[in-house]
C-alpha cells in the first residue's frame, strides 16, 4: 500500500517537473533552431559559398577554354576553279593585322603559289595536299619548312606582328584547265585577338 502511494507521488512529481520544464525546453528548442539556421547561413556565405563560387569560376574558365580552343582551331575554306586566283587578305574578316599561319589544299590545282602585289612569295608548286607552314624567324629574308621555300617580303615589328605571313594583299594563284580546288587556311589567331582588342570589339 505504502509502495503504491510512493509510486504515485513519484509519478506525480515527475509529471509536474515535465510540465514545468516544457516552456524552457520549447524556448531552448526555438533558440537552437535559430542558432542552427544562423550557422547554416554563415556556412553558405563562408565555406560552401566559396566552394560554389569556385565551381562558378571553374565553369567560366572551362567555357573560356572551350572558346579559346575553338578559336585557335579556326580554319577558313576557299574554293575556286583551276586557273583562278583567290584573295587571302583577311582584314575585313579578322582584322587589319591578321597573319596566315599555314595552308593546305584538300583538292589541289595543277600548280599554285602565293603572291603579294605581283611579287611571288614562293615558286610555282606542283599540285599536292601537303601542309605549308608559313611561320618563320623575324630577320630571315628566305625560309624553308618541310622543303617548302618562301620569300619574306615584310619588315617584322613594323608590318608583321609575330612570325606568320601578313595577309594583306596576299593572293593564291593557281594553274590548271578543268577542275575545282579546295584550299584550307589557318589564320594566326593571336594576331586576330590583338586586332579585336585594338578595335574594342
Amino acid at each position: 500500500m505504502n509502495r503504491n502511494i510512493w509510486t504515485k507521488k513519484f509519478a506525480g512529481c515527475l509529471a509536474v517537473l515535465v510540465v514545468l520544464m516544457l516552456p524552457v525546453t520549447a524556448h531552448a528548442g526555438v533558440g537552437d533552431i535559430i542558432q542552427w539556421l544562423t550557422t547554416i547561413t554563415d556556412t553558405l556565405k563562408g565555406d560552401i559559398g566559396q566552394v560554389l563560387s569556385g565551381i562558378q569560376k571553374v565553369g567560366s574558365l572551362k567555357q573560356n577554354l572551350q572558346q579559346q580552343i575553338t578559336t585557335s582551331l579556326m580554319i577558313l575554306k576557299f574554293t575556286g576553279s583551276f586557273g583562278s586566283a583567290i584573295n587571302l587578305d583577311l582584314a575585313d574578316k579578322l582584322g587589319k593585322r591578321v597573319e596566315l599561319q599555314c595552308f593546305q589544299f584538300v583538292v589541289s590545282p595543277v600548280e599554285f603559289r602565293l603572291v603579294r602585289r605581283g611579287t611571288p612569295l614562293q615558286e610555282w608548286q606542283e599540285g599536292n595536299t601537303e601542309m605549308y607552314d608559313l611561320q618563320h624567324g623575324p630577320t630571315v629574308k628566305e625560309w624553308s619548312r618541310s622543303n617548302h621555300r618562301f620569300v619574306n617580303d615584310q619588315v617584322h615589328r613594323n608590318d608583321v606582328a609575330t612570325c606568320g605571313v601578313f595577309s594583306g594583299d596576299v593572293v593564291m594563284e593557281t594553274r590548271g584547265l578543268v577542275g575545282e580546288f579546295l584550299l584550307l587556311i589557318w589564320p594566326r589567331m593571336s594576331t586576330c585577338r590583338a586586332q579585336y582588342a585594338e578595335d574594342g570589339a
